[in-house]
């Protein structure tokens, strides 16, 4: 970010720019706050503008919902529920991370449906959630969460294979940004960074299904950028209602040996600068419903996450103390992106292998500010999936991923910019990833998951398992646990996602109501 100065004392002249000299060296305003934009343009552009955000939205998946309490034992295509989550964590977070109530119950409800009937086709996937989080301070703060991830009306596949599809309609654009949640391709909900939910780009959608063959070609004149946990601006400091996957800038800094205090401005532009940016998307895929398949996309269109600039100004008034500005912008960059898969499909056993290509293009921007910046990007994964034990319907199944990431993550660039670093979380959160997994249904009701990612590039690991228990009257409860495994020896890399967040272990249970 720029360092700047106004002088509004000829007195303190000297000593001004002494000061904004030993800012520009010495400054480290770490702004680790790449789900800023998103959270805050996502909750004014559904509100009145408002950028004092205070609730955001979420979404869900694609086939599989990441919810402990949405297991793979209910029909994915219609579900309507209504229940109770809380969620406890093991260890208290790490300097820098807004402070959380030990436990955090949440409310949540879930309407998934769809119909075709009368030569139209139509979709519905809206999920609500109340969450009762507490701050530092131990206030508690109610954060309400509401998104449809798919919301869409279409012709019916019925009448003719050529189908437009309007609203939000989940594509298989990529499966490796599907199965790995990177928001390359569609956006994601991010309220819970190890489980993401994913969204489908907002627009029209012209889809061609045939037997052997399927097409699709997306439109749309607007974007809606990815959202994560809510943020806002609150007396000068960057708050997030009490989350744990948010991490506050500092609110001082040292200058001439003196703790200077830090205010941030959210300064977001008209809405429509950010809304209307188009982009298009196609895809086009070989293979029947089972045996072997190949498939190819590309796309232009705004990147799904909003990346940040920085500009920052000494405030010298007279005898008052000095006090460091910094104004906080969001900014809508486009990128390009190609895929190619070919993959094995039967019921016993299915195999995929993938590659994703991303060039980003550069925006313009005033040369005072400092940028979060991005790289073009390669991502090569492969998947199996495959039956252990049991036949269709009741059977324990394994899942092994692998995935490598080259680029993508880049240097901050401006004035103030540190050489081989960023102040931002990364784009891309695996460097060299292995995934194993599997799913089974234990006995009578009682179903199991559980996956294990270790990133080998950054040294660190997560394990997610859950149980889950849905009696005959249509009750369903669950329980499972998060854990979190770093190598580092501290959360200082801002590349190294698992070792930032390794203080989020936790354990979760809930109960709900399937109608």
């Amino acid at each position: 970010m720029q360092m700047g100065y106004r002088d509004r004392s000829n007195a303190r002249q000297s000593r001004g720019i002494l000061s904004a000299r030993a800012l520009i060296v010495s400054s480290r305003v770490r702004l680790a706050v790449s789900v800023l934009a998103g959270s805050c343009l996502a909750a004014a552009a559904s509100s009145s503008l408002a950028f004092a955000v205070t609730e955001i939205f979420p979404l869900s998946q694609i086939e599989a919902p990441s919810d402990l309490l949405m297991p793979r034992l209910l029909d994915p295509a219609r579900t309507r529920r209504v229940g109770l989550d809380m969620v406890g964590y093991l260890y208290p977070p790490q300097a820098g991370q807004e402070a959380q109530g030990k436990f955090v119950p949440s409310l949540l409800a879930n309407w998934r449906d769809s119909v075709d009937t009368h030569g139209i086709e139509a979709g519905l996937d809206a999920d609500f959630r109340w969450m009762m989080t507490s701050d530092s301070a131990g206030r508690i703060n109610p954060v309400m969460y509401f998104e449809a991830p798919e919301l869409y009306v279409a012709n019916s596949l019925e009448l003719s294979p050529v189908q437009l599809y309007l609203g939000r309609k989940l594509e298989h654009w990529s499966h490796l940004d599907e199965g790995w949640n990177l928001g390359i391709w569609q956006p994601r909900y991010r309220w819970d960074y190890i489980r993401p939910s994913t969204v489908a780009l907002t627009g029209a959608t012209l889809a061609v299904t045939t037997p052997n063959a399927q097409f699709a070609l997306w439109g749309s004149p607007i974007f809606i950028p990815e959202r994560g946990v809510p943020i806002g601006e609150h007396e000068g400091a960057l708050t997030s209602s009490g989350q744990r996957w948010f991490y506050s800038p500092p609110a001082t800094i040292s200058i001439l040996e003196e703790s200077t205090p830090v205010r941030y401005h959210l300064q977001l532009p008209d809405m429509s600068k950010i809304l209307l940016n188009g982009g298009v998307s196609t895809m086009a895929r070989l293979g029947g419903r089972t045996g072997a398949w190949i498939s190819g996309g590309a796309a232009y269109k705004p990147m799904n996450q909003l990346l940040l600039a920085s500009e920052g100004y000494l405030q010298l008034s007279g005898t008052e103390p000095l006090v460091a500005d910094v104004n906080v912008y969001p900014r809508v960059v486009y990128h390009r992106l190609l895929s190619a898969e070919v993959g094995y499909l039967t019921d016993p056993w299915s195999a995929t292998f993938s590659i994703l290509d991303e060039k980003p293009f550069g925006d313009e921007t005033p040369p005072g500010w400092t940028l979060q910046q991005v790289s073009p990007a390669r991502s090569v994964a492969s998947n199996v999936d495959f039956r252990v034990l049991g036949s269709s319907g009741r059977e324990t199944r394994m899942n092994v991923g692998y995935m490598r990431q080259i680029g993508g993550n880049a240097d901050d660039v401006g004035p103030l910019a540190n050489p081989g670093t960023t102040h931002y979380e990364p784009r891309y959160a695996f460097r060299n990833a292995l995934s194993v997994g599997f799913r089974s249904p234990l006995f009578g009701p009682v179903s199991a998951s559980s996956r294990l990612l270790y990133d080998v590039g950054h040294v660190g690991a997560i394990w997610s398992t859950e149980l889950t228990f849905q009696s005959r009257s249509s009750w369903l409860v669950g329980i499972g646990a998060d854990l979190i495994n770093s190598g580092a020896d501290d959360a200082s890399d801002p590349a190294d996602w698992i070792g930032k967040y390794r203080a989020n272990d936790r354990v979760h249970a809930g109960v709900s109501y399937v109608f």
